[in-house]
């Protein structure tokens, strides 16, 4: 399987609109080669800064996929105002990241109406129990037939795990996620060992948990967060925009950095690599 990597993007802005000074943005992209880097959608100047440092856990990440590295964020990491993660062939519109996270909205790409619901959805999809044992988890911390397992058997399905919301939310996100995938790594003797996933997870069942943290996504959103504050944004177009400061109030600093972080194993993503050209902007500032 190609190997895919991690792209962090790191912004400041100066915001006198909203009655703060800084807003700090970080935005991850997972992508297979540094051809599918998206370039961030704002002046010119901003530089790449490139690195490797991996990060706890990383050579699990072809079986936890994107969400290994969230568990380092949340676990490890202090939060900028507002935290987000793309895809290498899903961007957000970036101009609309300020305003809508200061009104406690959040972006995200997607959701499905599924046939069925969240429960049957999966195991037509993977044909395991592990969602079952999580939500028996959920059961064992939150008490029988509470709103999570409630949530599971909806028919909307939050998916691609693209998202943008400030760091409160992202905290309370992991906060409800990550014990349980713990608890499930636990149960299953596997311990965070490479060796032991490598054992336990054919080729065709080796991203489980990335599958089951997509669920718990979709429950933590239906339970904590009313669905007009989620914004979805696979239709907004983000090509070819000019971005002027008198739309929506960004004054940005002069000085921009973006960390290109190659961790030592990788990050999957959900399909095979396709390129697009880079994304065009023009800028008025």
């Amino acid at each position: 399987t190609s190997d895919s990597n991690m792209h962090k993007k790191t912004m400041k802005f100066l915001n006198n609109k909203f009655g703060i000074n800084t807003v700090d943005i970080e935005l991850y992209q997972t992508y297979y080669k540094d051809g599918q880097i998206q370039p961030f959608a704002f002046p010119d100047f901003v530089h790449i800064q490139n690195t490797n440092n991996g990060y706890e856990h990383a050579e699990l990440n072809p079986f936890w996929s994107e969400f290994m590295f969230m568990y380092h964020i949340w676990k490890h990491n202090d939060l900028p105002d507002i935290i987000g993660f793309e895809q290498y062939d899903i961007h957000f519109p970036y101009h609309l990241i300020v305003p809508e996270i200061k009104k406690d909205n959040i972006l995200f790409y997607d959701k499905l109406t599924l046939s069925g619901n969240i429960i049957t959805h999966y195991k037509n999809c993977h044909k395991n129990e592990y969602l079952d044992e999580a939500l028996k988890i959920i059961e064992e911390t939150y008490g029988k037939d509470n709103s999570y397992i409630k949530a599971a058997k909806n028919k909307q399905f939050y998916y691609k795990s693209c998202f943008v919301m400030n760091k409160d939310t992202f905290k309370k996100l992991g906060d409800f996620m990550f014990p349980i995938l713990e608890k499930l790594d636990k149960s299953h003797n596997l311990n965070f060992d490479i060796n032991q996933y490598k054992t336990t997870f054919s080729s065709l069942n080796k991203r489980t948990f990335g599958f089951v943290a997509e669920r718990l996504i979709s429950l933590f959103l239906s339970v904590n967060i009313h669905a007009e504050k989620i914004i979805l944004t696979k239709n907004i177009k983000t090509e070819n925009k000019t971005y002027n400061t008198d739309n929506h109030g960004l004054q940005p600093f002069k000085r921009y950095t973006i960390n290109h972080t190659v961790p030592s194993q990788t990050t999957l993503v959900r399909r095979k690599p396709q390129f697009r050209n880079k994304t065009h902007f023009s800028h008025s500032f």
